[in-house]
């Protein structure tokens, strides 16, 4: 029965240890700050970035998206990115959207190399060149979540405890059996 319970914590380790790279990639997410011209305009962007593990049926990620609500019926925006790999880390012009009747726009960008160098996002309306909102990846009042260091922590509270546990089993296995007829 131990040899059973012990192969299976050590199959858990090993599905950790092969799903390692997968979770060293880079996913985050924040919650732009409006500016004074924003009015009612809120937002939010995200970078996520998976490699591909065929091992584990994990499908590659590339992707960085921008979503806003309340921005106005049919208005144009920019997004502009702040990245080391880009144009010498000068703010730059990825793409743009436009919003729906409601004022909501999505913006996605997929397949780029430089997703995760991502440091700052801009939005701006095209029509005024004015900024409505803005974030940076790592701030803390922008931050909603690093799911990254999450995960990692979660990994590792697991091995701990599989480790725990492993050597209580151990030690009661070596301990002899006290019973009387």
């Amino acid at each position: 029965m131990r040899k059973h319970w012990v192969t299976a914590v050590m199959v858990c380790m090993l599905a950790l240890v092969l799903s390692a790279p997968a979770w060293a990639d880079c996913k985050a997410q924040m919650v732009l700050t409006p500016t004074a011209a924003a009015g009612t305009t809120t937002g939010t962007a995200e970078k996520r970035v998976t490699t591909a593990n065929p091992l584990l049926k994990v499908v590659g990620r590339n992707q960085f998206d921008v979503d806003i609500l309340n921005g106005g019926n049919m208005v144009h925006y920019d997004v502009m990115v702040t990245s080391p790999q880009l144009n010498s880390g000068a703010t730059t012009k990825v793409g743009g959207f436009v919003t729906n009747s409601a004022g909501q726009g999505d913006f996605d960008l997929k397949g780029q190399t430089y997703t995760c160098s991502i440091s700052k996002v801009v939005v701006v309306k095209t029509l005024t060149t004015t900024t409505i909102l803005s974030g940076q990846f790592g701030a803390l009042n922008n931050q909603v979540e690093n799911e990254v260091q999450l995960e990692i922590e979660a990994q590792n509270e697991i091995q701990n405890e599989a480790q725990n546990e492993i050597q209580r089993e151990l030690q009661n296995e070596a301990q002899p059996n006290n019973t009387t007829p």
